[in-house]
């Protein structure tokens, strides 16, 4: 499974939409890894800082590109158990990966 750590100050770059569904604000991932993460239901997870415990997160069920940026994504997830974990990989600034 992939999960997708990411740094977004609270409630910051993140929407609640309807029916227990929420959005990220917009990252740099590459299109097979966002593709990735959509297809084996990997958990996105926002941070406030990388050594600290996530303030929200759950399985990714959707993205799409940026209207800004295609490099950048946004993905739809929805809070499917537990989420305040601390990143067990590398960050690349505001962004980590990690690949169980």
């Amino acid at each position: 499974m992939t999960n997708l750590h990411v740094i977004c100050q609270h409630k910051m770059n993140w929407i609640k939409l309807e029916n227990g569904l929420f959005e990220t604000g917009e990252w740099t991932v590459a299109g097979n890894t966002a593709d990735e993460l959509k297809h084996t239901r990997g958990r996105v997870f926002l941070h406030e800082k990388q050594k600290e415990k996530a303030w929200h997160g759950g399985v990714v069920l959707d993205w799409r590109p940026s209207p800004k940026d295609s490099k950048r994504k946004i993905f739809t997830y929805r809070v499917d158990g537990p989420f305040r974990s601390i990143c067990p990989g590398n960050w690349s600034r505001e962004v980590a990966i990690v690949r169980e």
